[in-house]
């Protein structure tokens, strides 16, 4: 028996100017670097290659992210002004924690204390009999 042949096409897209313009207006409304790739039918790697082979695009992709920092930052604005609806609040605060690309609105905060100091390391114990046996 014979195999079926499955005809299959890929289609190739590429780089237009005007994305600089369209990566910047949908991401004005809220929306990720990476749905505006399903938008124009390209996988996000490819939005990344353009960035790095097109001084334009990578100046686009800073200009989108801090469009979509502005309309998050404006929802909030307007949350705190006019009331949030119930529910979106924790959306809000998903959505401020994960902008990426360098906006800081984090739980996570990181701190480097440097010192020459000497330091005594005291062994913490694993329950309340344990830590009184060590006192």
């Amino acid at each position: 028996m014979a195999k079926a042949r499955i005809k299959t096409t890929t289609k190739i897209i590429k780089y237009r100017p005007e994305y600089c313009q369209e990566v910047v207006e949908h991401m004005a409304q809220g929306l990720s670097f990476n749905t505006f790739a399903g938008k124009i039918g390209v996988g996000r790697d490819a939005l990344y290659e353009w960035v790095n082979k097109y001084p334009e695009f990578a100046i686009a992709k800073d200009r989108a992210f801090a469009a979509r920092a502005e309309f998050f930052e404006r929802k909030m604005i307007e949350g705190i002004t006019q009331g949030v609806k119930m529910g979106a609040a924790p959306l809000l605060i998903f959505a401020l924690k994960n902008l990426g690309d360098g906006y800081n609105f984090t739980d996570k905060h990181v701190q480097q204390i440097e010192s020459n100091k000497e330091i005594a390391l005291i062994p913490v114990f694993g329950t309340h009999d344990e830590a009184q046996e060590g006192a």
